[in-house]
């Protein structure tokens, strides 16, 4: 699919970004914590648009440090799941911080029973190298620790 494009989330994107989220996550971000990491200097946001930009289609957060990046967020519209836009989108980006970061390095954690997510990082690169138990605090689900070495 190559009719989107893939650009910095602007504050006015939230509300639709949150629409996303909620219909994504079983504990969905807040309005405040996308905006946490909107403020934040380590923090970088992306959302994939589409092309008439009329739709916001996915999104991802994440954060360098260092010569790490941490994905903390990545989700796409129900509607346009299984098109590959979450596969480009991480791996556009990953690819770029390698490049201009330098960064070695790609962690992540990912809800144990999300099948579909696991799949997806698996298939990016990334293998499971631990598990958090009891990591999602409101339910007491546990998260696999995920990581990606570049080469």
């Amino acid at each position: 699919m190559s009719d989107y494009v893939i650009q910095a989330i602007r504050v006015q994107d939230i509300q639709e970004i949150l629409k996303i989220e909620n219909e994504s996550f079983l504990l969905p971000w807040t309005r405040g914590m996308f905006l946490g990491e909107l403020s934040n200097p380590l923090s970088k946001a992306l959302v994939v648009r589409s092309w008439d930009d009329t739709d916001i289609l996915g999104y991802l957060f994440y954060q360098i440090v260092v010569f790490e990046m941490h994905i903390l967020n990545l989700a796409v519209h129900p509607s346009f799941r299984s098109m590959g836009i979450g596969r480009t989108l991480l791996l556009n980006s990953l690819k770029r911080e390698k490049r201009k970061a330098s960064v070695k390095y790609a962690y992540l954690e990912v809800r144990e029973n999300n099948v579909r997510a696991i799949q997806l990082y698996t298939k990016s690169g990334f293998k499971q190298i631990g598990l958090r138990k009891k990591y999602y605090a409101r339910d007491g689900g546990n998260a696999l620790v995920m990581e990606k070495c570049f080469d």
